[in-house]
């Protein structure tokens, strides 16, 4: 998020918590009583998103040697440098990387500086009116 965007998150109301996000949810919910959303804004037992997060404004790219600054989603940003990874691993003869979520808590929860987590700042401008989801480690 920026002065300029806000970022998206929150809960689904179609589908429930995975397993893998169980802890993560818990602990974010019980750690942001008095700083949540009104509960008629979200479903505490829904999936919760996103699960990661890339820089949305302000980064560079290279095409055909030239350099520009752009600004878009990051779940685009995210998924490119997995794409580039998997054909990475192909030219190898390795298999894709896959559904990666599961594997993504696996390694925030065993190795907890493995990812730069976003602790401050909030998505108020996202899915809730002006009280949106606090970050939080």
């Amino acid at each position: 998020a920026s002065t300029l965007y806000s970022s998206g998150g929150g809960f689904s109301w179609t589908f429930e918590t995975p397993s893998y996000q169980s802890d993560v949810v818990t602990h974010y919910l019980a750690g942001q009583q008095g700083y949540l959303p009104a509960t008629h804004y979200y479903n505490a037992y829904g999936r919760a998103f996103p699960d990661v997060s890339a820089l949305a404004e302000g980064y560079q790219t290279v095409f055909a040697t030239q350099n520009s600054v752009e600004k878009g989603s990051p779940a685009v940003t995210f998924a490119a440098i997995v794409s580039l990874l998997n054909e990475l691993r192909l030219a190898r003869n390795l298999q894709p990387l896959g559904f990666l979520n599961p594997w993504l808590y696996l390694v925030a929860q065993t190795h907890p500086n493995a990812f730069s987590d976003v602790t401050e700042g909030n998505n108020r401008y996202g899915c809730c009116g002006w009280n949106g989801f606090p970050a939080s480690k």
